[in-house]
C-alpha cells in the first residue's frame, strides 16, 4: 500500500515539475510539492509509528495524512487540468478538510 502511494505521489510530483513555468502560480506550484512531500512523509512515518505502537491515535493521525494528501493532489489535479470542472469537486474537498478534522480531534480526545 505504501508503495502504490509513494508511486502516485512521485507522478503528481513529476506532473508538477513538468508543469513549473516561470508565471506567477512557480511558488504556489513549489510549496504545494513541498506540502505533498511532507504529508507523504508523515503518513509513512505515522505507519510506522502505529505498527510498532499499534495505538489507535496514530491510526487517526495516519489516515488524516494520506486523506490530506488525497485531498491536496485533487486539488492540483483540479488546478492543473481545468476540463475537470464539477460542481462536487468543491464539496469532495470541504468533506476531505472535514473528515481530516474529526481524525485529529478523535486523536486527541480519545484515550489509550
Amino acid at each position: 500500500m505504501i508503495e502504490c502511494i509513494v508511486l502516485i505521489s512521485a507522478f503528481l510530483l513529476s506532473n508538477l515539475m513538468l508543469n513549473i513555468s516561470l508565471e506567477s502560480e512557480t511558488l504556489e506550484q513549489i510549496v504545494n510539492t513541498g506540502i505533498l512531500c511532507f504529508s507523504v512523509l508523515l503518513f509513512i512515518l505515522s505507519i510506522n509509528a502505529y505498527r510498532k505502537t499499534r495505538l489507535k491515535i496514530i491510526l487517526y493521525a495516519s489516515i488524516a495524512f494520506i486523506l490530506f494528501t488525497i485531498q491536496l493532489s485533487l486539488e492540483i489535479v483540479e488546478d492543473t487540468i481545468s476540463t475537470i470542472e464539477n460542481p462536487y469537486n468543491e464539496l469532495l474537498i470541504s468533506s476531505i478538510t472535514l473528515s481530516i478534522l474529526v481524525l485529529f480531534f478523535l486523536a486527541i480526545v480519545r484515550k489509550k
